[in-house]
């Protein structure tokens, strides 16, 4: 079987969607079918058996796309659309695999050439608009309402990847072929150690065992980050030798949160890291004495929890649905999404270590049992197995990748 695989995003990079990507084509490597993958011209080359990267043409003015929808891809997607079509159009494919709003051309494509089409959803795309104040109007709603109905109608398959969206699918379409595949943390990939260890970062940043609090994420106004910065100022009132490391970000936000830092003389105790390479980015967990999650919206898990969860590093996350979906009060510590309570649970785990390490190893147990590669694979093979009953390489039955 040979996949087109259709991802609206840069690949690779270390963030949300683009991980769930990277883990999808992981699993059908394995599990032996080709895959060719049509992205932006943005992202970092990655190697996996199989899988070839196809990218559209460089837009000169483009070096960046941030999260959920903005003007970059209003110019990209149309690209990816007319590249979609002449590769369809010129090679043979058994199946569309397609990623959040690349499905609405998709379901087109899939009727158009004659093929399956696997829909992968991230999130419920008219509702995510509406975190965005600019989209967030009858126009762009109503066109997103209406093409996700017809996605939901007409695939062949669907990926969810949380509870949310798993019950928004089978409410609205008991009859779709549907499954829930939730991200896997960072840490089950077996990625290759990054080039700087716990120590190493330690000593490059001048870190002398203080108790040291981690956000890592993208910057974008939903994540609370001005709310974090005014909670680190009250944690400092108590725990003067504290750090704060926060990881993500582009050149303008981190420059937008340094000042914003400095406005309240909090320079001394924050750091700003900017993106790191995946491979190095579970050292930094590793360092953390809490890690923070002050999402102030959402319905949807942030990629990151799974990974919070299996670090071995006790959580704090603010008490809103997105953190609900994978987290209670034998997981992490939650709180109201304002700066006073954010605040407040910090403090609660410094102020008792034997509660931060019962959390943390309850979140692991449940990691370990519930979200295993093995697992992973053999739900992407259940998916792929329902789209024909006869193709030649595909695989029958359950997976052991316990020597891959």
């Amino acid at each position: 079987m040979k996949i087109l695989m259709i991802a609206p995003e840069p690949f690779f990079q270390p963030r949300g969607t683009p991980i769930s990507v990277y883990q999808r084509l992981r699993a059908l490597s394995f599990l032996n079918y080709q895959v060719d993958v049509l992205t932006y011209h943005i992202g970092e080359h990655v190697d996996i058996p199989g899988v070839n990267i196809l990218r559209i043409p460089a837009v000169p003015f483009i070096k960046s796309s941030k999260p959920g929808p903005s003007f970059s891809k209003l110019i990209l997607d149309p690209i990816l659309f007319i590249y979609a079509m002449f590769i369809l159009a010129t090679n043979q494919y058994d199946v569309i695999h397609s990623h959040e709003e690349a499905s609405f051309f998709s379901a087109l494509f899939a009727k158009v050439f004659g093929k399956k089409h696997v829909y992968d959803m991230h999130s419920s795309l008219p509702k995510q608009l509406t975190s965005f104040k600019f989209w967030d109007n009858f126009l762009f709603l109503w066109t997103a309402k209406t093409l996700e109905e017809i996605v939901l109608r007409t695939s062949d398959a669907i990926i969810t990847i949380g509870t949310d969206l798993d019950e928004l699918v089978r409410e609205r379409y008991p009859e779709a072929n549907t499954i829930k595949i939730e991200n896997l943390p960072l840490q089950v990939l077996s990625l290759p150690p990054g080039p700087c260890d716990v120590d190493c970062i330690k000593k490059r940043l001048g870190l002398n065992g203080q108790p040291t609090v981690v956000y890592t994420g993208t910057f974008e106004p939903y994540q609370g980050l001005d709310m974090f910065i005014e909670s680190a100022r009250i944690v400092t009132s108590e725990y003067p030798e504290i750090s704060f490391l926060l990881v993500g970000g582009n050149k303008r936000q981190i420059d937008h949160y340094k000042q914003l830092t400095a406005d309240r003389n909090m320079s001394d105790f924050i750091q700003f890291l900017g993106n790191v390479p995946t491979s190095e980015a579970t050292s930094y967990l590793e360092l953390a004495s809490v890690l923070v999650s002050p999402r102030l919206e959402g319905t949807s898990i942030p990629l990151k929890m799974y990974t919070y969860l299996l670090s071995g590093t006790p959580v704090v996350a603010t008490d809103i649905e997105a953190h609900r979906l994978a987290l209670d009060e034998n997981l992490a510590v939650l709180t109201n999404p304002n700066a006073a309570d954010f605040a407040r649970g910090i403090l609660k785990l410094l102020n008792d270590p034997e509660l931060g390490m019962r959390l943390a190893s309850n979140a692991q147990e449940l990691m370990w049992s519930k979200y295993g590669f093995d697992s992973y694979v053999n739900k992407v093979s259940s998916i792929y197995q329902t789209l024909s009953a006869n193709q030649g390489n595909r695989v029958s039955g359950k997976v052991s990748v316990q020597n891959k």
